[in-house]
């Protein structure tokens, strides 16, 4: 063998071993440190890299229920509200006009003074529309009265000349029998005094003016509020309207106020007692005008725009407080001693518009 070309077994051997013939060199490791490979030597099982932790989905509150809404009611009774219009009408309350028609279909009456020492009807209809009377003529006191409800309807028989520029001057509307305004008739009846006895069907005036809806007049309506039981009984109202008695008493099998004029039930021409289950003993300035009814006697101009006590009726109990009313279209607020809004049982009101310190009996 020539020994100039012979390897020796031993290089032979090593080259083998190292790969030294056309090796790569190694990769560096992934973490950057020479001589330790990404992957695992034969026979250990590869380790896999840990997967990042998710992020816990957010805990989110249940969305709480909202409280279904309070069915809408009509605010002048707390019933169910209906589409109106509000018709507002002047009624006669001297012995000749009674009984009067459909006076216990009206969702809220007014007593007020008219001149002479005698007392008005104002009627408010939504609920129902029927033919009512007997119908009278208009007064300074109505359209300021009125103005809260908006522009509803008042309807009346007439009026003089100073009273008609008043209401024309307040905006509201009126439907009025000397305007030439169709649907009032006459009917003659046992006390029939010659112009007592107009009647307006309400259905068909309904047709043809403007459809308002009731607002909010200041009425809050609970059906059994809290501490009622609390207030001191009231069974029995006493007062006077110039010099009209006006008188309620409480039927506990009703739970309405029936109306009574010299101690006898008062009924309307349908046979049904004239009652309520709320009767408001509003306190107001009144005073003499120079504006003059028909037979020559001052009309009286009830104030109920500003503040004054008053007494609110209801479930036999009464509730003493104050009324308030900021201006002519601002609802009249009723609140207790303590400054709460006195609440009404659902069916309707009688207000009583008394001259201030009026005298007033309960038991």
């Amino acid at each position: 063998m020539n020994r100039s070309t012979a390897l020796p077994a031993v290089v032979v051997a090593l080259l083998v071993v190292t790969g030294c013939t056309g090796a790569k060199k190694a990769p560096a490791s992934l973490n950057g440190s020479a001589g330790v490979h990404a992957t695992s030597p034969p026979g250990i099982p590869a380790t896999k890299k840990p997967a990042a932790p998710t992020a816990k989905p957010a805990k989110t509150k249940p969305a709480k229920r909202s409280k279904p809404a309070a069915p809408p009611i009509n605010p002048l009774t707390g019933g169910k509200p209906v589409a109106g219009p509000v018709i507002a009408v002047k009624i006669d309350d001297t012995g000749p006009g009674r009984p009067q028609i459909a006076i216990d279909k009206a969702d809220v009456v007014y007593i007020e003074l008219a001149e002479g020492g005698l007392d008005r009807l104002i009627a408010v209809y939504d609920t129902n529309l029927p033919t009512v009377g007997y119908v009278r003529s208009i007064r300074l006191t109505d359209p300021d009265l009125l103005l809260q409800y908006g522009k509803i309807t008042l309807a009346a028989s007439g009026g003089s000349g100073r009273t008609r520029r008043h209401l024309k001057a307040s905006g509201l509307p009126s439907y009025l029998m000397d305007g030439k305004h169709p649907y009032f008739q006459r009917r003659s009846h046992a006390d029939d005094h010659g112009y007592i006895n107009v009647l307006l069907d309400l259905a068909k005036v309904a047709k043809v003016i403007k459809r308002v809806r009731a607002r909010n007049v200041g009425f809050v309506w609970k059906l059994s509020p809290p501490g009622l039981s609390a207030r001191p009984r009231a069974t029995s109202i006493q007062t006077r309207v110039g010099s009209q008695g006006v008188s309620f008493a409480y039927d506990a099998r009703t739970r309405r106020y029936v109306r009574k004029i010299g101690g006898v039930i008062q009924h309307a021409a349908d046979g049904k007692p004239v009652s309520t289950p709320n009767v408001i003993v509003q306190e107001c300035k009144i005073t003499a005008t120079t504006a003059l009814d028909p037979v020559g006697a001052h009309q009286q101009f009830t104030r109920t725009i500003g503040s004054g006590v008053v007494h609110v009726y209801r479930s036999g109990r009464v509730y003493a407080g104050t009324w308030s009313r900021r201006s002519a279209n601002a609802p009249t607020v009723f609140r207790d001693a303590k400054g709460v809004q006195i609440p009404l049982a659902p069916g309707g009101v009688w207000v009583a518009l008394v001259k201030t310190r009026t005298p007033i009996t309960v038991s």
